[in-house]
Formats: structure tokens, sequence, C-alpha cells
């Protein structure tokens, strides 16, 4: 993604050690070769019995048109790593196909394909500051849009935010009208804060099973909690971009660190600041505030300017930040449905090692992946009909110029 790889790094503080020229994956790692890659979209390959073939049949021509044009310029093989703590130069990853994905889905459910018409993905928000439809907020309405339109035929809606109340160094989560003492860790120095999600991933387990919300929501499938409170899980930690417990249908993640208008530390989790050049630029502007001018029309000329300039930089910012706040939410809601990391193509569900692999990394699906969608989902996920869906979205999002084109390529093809 261009736009993406042009930016500065979000650390305070670059790599202190020169990159080699040529970054290795990790050893005991290789690339899948191209057949192999098709084999991947394949139904069942030989040796695996489950689930049936000809219990497949039937889903076999949904997804035929892309089977057949798989690999494409469109859909490139996994690239090489091109720093030392990229994902594949650090994680011997094995992959899945779609056949193995089907052996998860049945021994997770004792079904070969699993119920879930009609069910209801929550995204509930911890803390407001951040969702509305004013400028300068994540938009919610955005979150559920291009998740219903990610993941077609799943519904996706809305929950009122649960506060966050800080006192001294503890915080509680008010959920319906209870405080609920989750742990944290507070800087007095920075004033900056983390939430342990393991407390939060507990309370939200609570909140799902709770007696009110099977009644006001029974047919709730997941609760994906979003927030931009920073999160941590243990003491080490610098910070998580978030967490889930399958088992128990729930996840919580964080925005926080995907904000393009802060940089942040790689040694101390408190320490992020604003990106550099903000605060030079604001204290230039306030210089030239103070300062008498001669001509009176040329300082307001200079303030106009200005102003323009920092709403523009403010936009950019917020389109940023919608962009990868929407990629981290589908591709985390991808493993809440089962699917692993990609290792064939370049794809939304390769993982990353760090923010800048994570930011660089391309919004689309893969064929595997959209062949697990067809049959998870089934023929309410409609390729084409989610193709103008996000080709609409992303022809209306600041920065996602590249993303519209290549929709627009794969529904002109």
């Amino acid at each position: 993604q261009k736009q993406e790889t042009e930016l500065q790094s979000p650390y305070v503080d670059d790599y202190l050690e020169e990159q080699p020229d040529v970054v290795p994956f990790v050893k005991g790692f290789q690339r899948p070769t191209k057949s192999e890659s098709l084999r991947a979209i394949n139904f069942v390959p030989s040796g695996v019995s489950l689930p049936k073939q000809e219990e497949l049949k039937a889903a076999a021509a949904l997804d035929s048109p892309f089977l057949n044009c798989v690999p494409t310029e469109a859909f490139p093989a996994i690239p090489d790593p091109v720093c030392i703590d990229d994902w594949l130069a650090q994680y011997e990853e094995e992959g899945q196909t779609f056949a193995e994905y089907l052996r998860f889905v049945f021994l997770r459910s004792g079904r070969r394909k699993p119920r879930y018409k009609g069910s209801v993905i929550y995204l509930q928000p911890i803390g407001d500051e951040f969702l509305g439809e004013e400028g300068g907020k994540l938009s919610s309405s955005l979150l559920v849009q291009y998740t219903e339109a990610y993941y077609l035929g799943l519904r996706v809606q809305m929950l009122p935010p649960l506060e966050v109340q800080q006192e001294g160094a503890k915080f509680y989560l008010v959920v319906n009208g209870n405080k609920k003492l989750v742990h944290g860790r507070f800087n007095k120095e920075t004033g900056r804060r983390q939430l342990g999600v393991d407390a939060l991933l507990t309370q939200l387990s609570a909140l799902k099973r709770s007696k009110q919300f099977q009644s006001e929501c029974p047919d709730g499938l997941f609760v994906m909690a979003v927030t931009m409170e920073d999160l941590y899980s243990d003491e080490p930690d610098l910070f998580v971009a978030g967490m889930a417990a399958g088992g128990s249908g729930v996840a919580v993640f964080s925005f926080c660190r995907y904000a393009p208008q802060y940089r942040f530390s790689r040694e101390f989790w408190y320490k992020w600041y604003a990106a550099e050049g903000e605060e030079n630029k604001s204290k230039a502007t306030a210089k030239k505030r103070s300062q008498k001018k001669k001509n009176q029309t040329e300082e307001e000329k200079e303030d106009k300017g200005s102003s323009s300039s920092q709403q523009q930089q403010a936009r950019r910012h917020l389109g940023l930040l919608q962009k990868r706040a929407v990629k981290l939410l589908v591709h985390e809601l991808g493993h809440l449905l089962g699917i692993d990391h990609c290792i064939h193509f370049e794809c939304c569900m390769n993982g990353s090692g760090h923010l800048e692999e994570d930011f660089r990394q391309p919004m689309h699906l893969c064929p595997i992946e959209l062949r697990k969608l067809l049959h998870f989902i089934g023929p309410a996920f409609d390729i084409r009909k989610r193709y103008e869906l996000l080709f609409s979205l992303y022809s209306n999002m600041p920065e996602c110029e590249e993303e519209a084109r290549w929709v627009k390529r794969r529904l002109e093809h």
C-alpha cells in the first residue's frame, strides 16, 4: 500500500542496527509454491476425510467464478521479509488450507457447516471519546457498514458504550450501572494509562452470559469490544492490539496505537508523543502570532494558510485511523470465525510482527480466505455484491484510493 509505506515510522526511536540487504524467512519456513497455493483452495485434498466431498457438491458452483481465475496479478504471493522483526522472519507459521479450515470447524462445532444464519456480531465500544459522526472522531457507522460489507451475510450492530472510570491507580468498567474492577497501570510522569486485556475479556464474557444480554440480544454470535484505550496483557508488554477468547465468543481490540498523529517508544509503554513535526509546527505558528507584523493583512493570510494546512492534516490522520481500524477489526473477526494467518498470498489475514508491517499489508482477502467464508456464510456471501459494497465505501473513505482502484479492477475482471 503505497500511501502507508510513505508515512513516517510510528515509533519515536528508529532501529539502532542497520537492516541487512536480504532478510530471510525464519528457519523452517518455506514460501508455498504456486501449485501448493492453488491446492489450498480446493475442497478436500487427499488424506482428508472431513467433510465428505459429496456433501460439498452443491457449494462447488457458488465460487467457481473466482476459483477459475486465481492466481492473477491481483493476488501476488506473500512477499519476502524486509525487516528482521517482520512476521515470517520471526515465526514459522503453518498456515491453513481450506480443507484444514473445514476440519477445524467440524471439531469446534460438531457440524460440517456451523449454523450462523441470522446471528449478529455486536461491537461494544469501551469509552465514547472516539465514536460518533462528527468531525475528528472515528465513525461508529463506518465500523458497522464496513464489517457488514466485508463479511457479507452476517449482521453487525453497535452497542451503547461502556464507561471507564479511574480512581487514582485503580480502574473500573461500568457495566449495567455497576462498577467492575479491572487491572491496569498508570504513569504519573506522562499521564498515560493502559488497561489489562485479560480483565476486560473476563468482564465481556460475564456480560455476554448475563440474563439481560441474553434477553436483549438472543442472536448474539460474538461481542467484539473496540476502544481507544491502550491495552496490555503482561507486565513486560509495551502494548497489545487486542485479544480474543474464542471459546467465549468475546474479544477486545484497541485502535490507540493505530492513530497516525502519535509516535511510540519501543522501550517504554508510557512514552508516546505527538508526531514529529506537529509540535514544531504548532510552536512556529505560535511564534508567528506573537510577533508584531507590519502588514496585518499578510499575518491574516499566513494564519489562514496555517489553519487550512492543519485541517488537511487532521483529515488525513482521521482517514488513516479509519483505514487502519477497519482493517484490524475484520482481521481479528476472521480469527474469531476460525481463520488462521494466511501464508500463501498478500492478504488481510497475513500476520504482522510490528506496526509498520501491519500498516503496509493489504485490506483485501485472498481466494483461500474468500473460499472459507463462502462455505461459512453460504450463498449470502455474494462475491460481486461484496466488492460493489466495498468499492462504494472505499470511494468515500480518505486514504483508500488504492483500495478503491483494486476492487474496481476485480469487478472489471
